[in-house]
């Protein structure tokens, strides 16, 4: 390698840097409250499976995102005391999500977070759909991206072995290691 190609990466490399804050203007300025309007419309279509947020706690890397709402597993756990009383847990599916977000360098990932029973089925790693520049997010786009986070929350739904968990690890930890069970994941 010699000095004219340490030079022009050096320059490639400063005109990144300068790119880095156009595009967080972009996604404070635009993008942002574009995504969010799409998505609160998908929440005002149907309120009864969504919420919507968003969080600008750490000054550029905001994100938005369409959640689901929590509700019923309809798995408890009865404990019965000494006494004769009865203690119920009700478990609560909780997650579920597409969020937008601004990496380090201004870009937008997508990320869709699957559904977790907390203590029943461990959550599943994150998906990331992809990563894009501010100026490149449409509402087609948008609108695109929740239907691949409707269908991933429809297979998550249908315990779809290969982004599900069956849920056995409260068993196995409840019960202790038995022979006569069978512990699947």
């Amino acid at each position: 390698m010699n000095l004219d190609e340490i030079k022009l990466k050096a320059n490639t490399l400063g005109d990144e840097f300068g790119k880095t804050q156009q595009r967080r203007d972009l996604w404070k300025s635009q993008t942002k409250g574009q995504v969010l309007s799409i998505l609160n419309a998908v929440k005002d279509e149907y309120k009864t499976l969504f919420y919507t947020q968003a969080v600008d706690a750490i000054k550029n890397q905001e994100f938005v995102n369409l959640h689901l709402l929590q509700r019923h597993s309809n798995i408890f756990e009865i404990d019965e005391r000494g006494d004769g009383s009865k203690s119920i847990h009700a478990y609560l599916i909780d997650g579920g999500y597409l969020v937008y977000t601004q990496a380090v360098n201004g870009r937008i990932y997508v990320i869709i977070s699957y559904p977790y029973v907390a203590g029943i089925i461990e959550r599943i790693q994150d998906k990331v759909v992809g990563c894009y520049e501010p100026s490149d997010i449409s509402e087609k786009l948008v609108l695109d991206h929740v239907k691949q986070y409707l269908d991933e929350m429809l297979r998550w739904e249908n315990h779809n072995a290969s982004t599900s968990s069956i849920g056995f690890d409260y068993q196995q930890k409840k019960l202790g290691e038995r022979d006569d069970l069978e512990v699947v994941k």
